[in-house]
């Protein structure tokens, strides 16, 4: 019983996450959403929102998952997030890393317009820490040094952010790259390419 009510937690959880980057893209290319105010100067820009999925941890018990891929028929544009270092290319850096823990994952989607969103959920990562976050495109890793945003921790070590940017010309695939902004060089997390 327990099982089955973590995957339905987890069911909930992954259908509230696509529908607010259904909503984030909505509000991005600027159509009516039919919420006041809801194009905000914020919503609009690259930096994308704050705090838009931010699941409710009460009732969880310690060490439970709250979101597990495996129960996420989608998985095509889901990457873990790792403390696995890469250059501007998306290629690993030695020395591979020691750290095995589940930090979350990345979804990183190209719409139809050309835009790229992507949705970071952060977890067991520095408690109450702010994260540069960075979208880099692939083959040429050109916009490695633009910063796109930033995710901030809560007590627990999770965050959630969303974030959006156009695909580059000759852009074939994005990755994410975290860096906690008091420890960038030794606190920071990754994803694998993912092609589009």
């Amino acid at each position: 019983m327990k099982r089955f009510l973590r995957a339905k937690h987890a069911q909930t959880l992954a259908a509230l996450i696509m529908a607010i980057v259904v909503w984030a893209t909505t509000v991005g290319l600027g159509l009516n959403t039919g919420f006041a105010g809801a194009a905000s100067v914020a919503s609009r820009s690259n930096t994308g929102f704050t705090g838009a999925v931010s699941p409710n941890h009460r009732g969880i018990q310690k060490g439970s998952r709250w979101w597990d891929p495996e129960d996420d028929e989608d998985n095509d544009n889901k990457v873990l997030n790792s403390r696995a270092n890469r250059d501007c290319s998306g290629q690993i850096v030695p020395p591979p890393p020691i750290d095995t823990l589940d930090h979350g994952f990345s979804i990183i989607h190209k719409t139809h317009s050309g835009r790229l969103i992507a949705t970071i959920v952060l977890k067991k990562a520095t408690p109450n820490a702010t994260y540069n976050i960075r979208l880099i495109q692939t083959p040429n890793g050109s916009d490695c040094a633009v910063y796109d945003g930033t995710i901030t921790t809560d007590s627990h070590g999770r965050g959630t952010k969303t974030i959006r940017e156009l695909t580059q010309p000759g852009s074939s695939g994005a990755f994410v790259v975290l860096n906690n902004q008091a420890n960038p060089n030794s606190d920071f997390f990754t994803t694998e390419i993912v092609p589009f």
